[in-house]
């Protein structure tokens, strides 16, 4: 369902969760059981909406753009992985997509965290976790916007990535990673580690974005883009851009775009890191703290 206008106005933390109880927001929160359901966690291998470009556990999928490698491709050759890109479990299983962005501080979509995260699992495939730590604490970003931070009960395996500053110029290829589903319907190929590069053709949200997707002021807009989107499962996951060699969080997955007709592939909405980095890193000192 389409995120209405309303979204606009919720800035405050009692209406943002409000807002999003009332079942008004679309998320892209997925559903996959507790590891051991095999069916709901398969590769698919000709879908093109959804992260689909590859995948981490397995042989790629979908159909990879030469134009849009560029520097992505000769990162992800270079790096071992996307190691930092974590699954989510709650109660029902695994929900939604995460990002190690320091040593205990794992960075998702706050709506994800309406039923409490309990677990995170690092590895490209859940069913086969290198390793599950628990979620000793969760935060939400200032300003309502649909961010929201795990303290993990222990230091992560994997060495965080760095999110984008705001003074840095805007990239204009980015790569949308996250364990969500691989079809128009957002059903399908749930639960494994894909992703996907894409054009990034604006780095804000002009009054017209505004008007025609729902975007806010701290938010991007990736349109359709040849079939490729993220998905259901994906909420929470990164935007990665390339800086210096190394990949960078740009943004947080958040949902889709307004008047989406497919589930997946018209298009999402992202929170800038840049518009919260001060929150963030306030955050790490005060956990580091403890």
């Amino acid at each position: 369902m389409p995120l209405p206008n309303t979204s606009r106005t919720h800035r405050t933390q009692a209406a943002f969760l409000a807002f999003l109880a009332a079942g008004a927001y679309a998320g892209r929160i997925g559903a996959v059981p507790p590891v051991g359901d095999a069916k709901t966690m398969r590769h698919e291998t000709a879908m093109t909406p959804g992260v689909a470009q590859g995948s981490d556990a397995g042989r790629p999928i979908g159909t990879m753009t030469d134009s849009r490698r560029d520097d992505l491709a000769d990162a992800a050759a270079a790096e071992p992985s996307h190691d930092a890109v974590v699954a989510l479990a709650n109660e029902r299983g695994i929900v939604c997509t995460g990002t190690v962005v320091a040593a205990r501080i794992v960075l998702t979509a706050r709506h994800c965290t309406l039923l409490p995260i309990r677990a995170v699992h690092f590895g490209s495939d859940p069913r086969h976790p290198t390793l599950v730590l628990g979620v000793r604490a969760t935060y939400a970003a200032t300003d309502g916007v649909d961010v929201a931070a795990l303290a993990l009960d222990r230091d992560a395996p994997t060495a965080p990535l760095a999110i984008r500053a705001a003074e840095d110029p805007r990239p204009t290829v980015v790569r949308l990673v996250g364990f969500g589903a691989t079809d128009a319907r957002g059903v399908r190929g749930m639960g494994i580690r894909h992703y996907v590069d894409v054009s990034l053709r604006s780095f804000g949200c002009t009054h017209l974005d505004a008007a025609r997707y729902g975007c806010t002021g701290a938010e991007i807009t990736i349109p359709r883009s040849a079939g490729a989107d993220t998905c259901a499962g994906d909420s929470g996951g990164p935007v990665l851009e390339m800086n210096e060699g190394k990949l960078r969080v740009v943004a947080v997955t958040s949902r889709a775009v307004n008047g989406s007709v497919l589930a997946c592939g018209d298009g999402g909405i992202y929170t800038r890191t840049d518009r919260f980095g001060a929150w963030l890193a306030l955050l790490n000192e005060r956990i580091g703290e403890r």
